[in-house]
């Protein structure tokens, strides 16, 4: 008889529309204060329960979910890049009460597939953050990677992401952040590596060494014109241009 009464009031609280009503609200108001305490387990919790179990088909909660759910598997990895997820607070809670074994990986996974289903929102506000927080799974993903294919393809992916953060969104501030300085990082990690291709020739180290001297007793605009000679008798010269970047900017103070 109790059992019956149970599975009665379970399946009243799904079907009667005032009771659903209150519950949605009752587990939305729950859920928006866990955030704020940035609970981000329970919050996860109450999600799921609106999103999953009740079907409520709304971006804007999707996006909460998938943020919670972002900070408790990623936190603070995403610097220096503008997260819209909100602050990730104290994850050290154990998460493995709650999903079991892997508990980050499960959080990882139910992240990325909620942002990967909101990049199609028809509120492109919602589709722009998705974008974003992509991006910044994607750099993620990168960093952890070995040096190869698969980097490259998540760091060129990630600068996608961000980009088309934008034109669903050109106001979103931290996605355009984020664009120009992994455009910003790009740009030095090539010139490094054309840097780490180019051996300099024994003139051009000659004259890096007279530099170097001339830096040392202070003089900073002779060993500046000291390397552009250098540069423009030897091209190898340009294996320096990290130091001789340094070298300018010091020269014109």
């Amino acid at each position: 008889m109790r059992y019956l009464l149970t599975v009665f009031l379970f399946f009243t609280a799904f079907t009667d529309p005032v009771t659903r009503i209150a519950k949605v609200n009752e587990l939305k108001r729950d859920a928006k204060e866990a955030m704020d305490e940035q609970n981000y387990v329970q919050a996860v919790l109450h999600y799921v329960e609106l999103v999953d179990s009740l079907l409520i088909d709304d971006d804007k909660l999707k996006m909460n979910m998938a943020n919670a759910a972002y900070n408790l598997s990623y936190g603070m990895e995403g610097q220096p890049f503008q997260t819209e997820a909100g602050t990730p607070g104290d994850i050290s809670v154990d998460t493995s009460d709650v999903f079991n074994a892997n508990a980050e990986l499960k959080f990882a996974v139910m992240a990325e597939s909620k942002y990967l289903e909101l990049v199609s929102s028809t509120d492109k506000t919602v589709a722009s953050s998705a974008y974003n927080q992509r991006g910044i799974i994607a750099f993620i993903q990168s960093e952890k990677e070995k040096e190869g294919s698969s980097k490259d393809q998540l760091f060129m992916g990630a600068l996608d992401h961000f980009k088309n953060a934008l034109r669903n969104n050109p106001m979103n501030d931290p996605a355009r952040y984020n664009y120009e300085l992994l455009k910003k990082i790009k740009r030095e990690r090539d010139q490094q590596e054309n840097e780490d291709d180019l051996k300099p020739s024994d003139y051009a180290k000659m004259m890096k060494k007279l530099a170097d001297e001339l830096r040392q007793e202070g003089k900073f605009k002779e060993a500046m014109q000291t390397m552009m000679e250098s540069l423009e008798n030897d091209e190898t010269t340009k294996a320096y241009q990290q130091y001789m970047t340094k070298l300018q900017t010091v020269a014109a103070i």
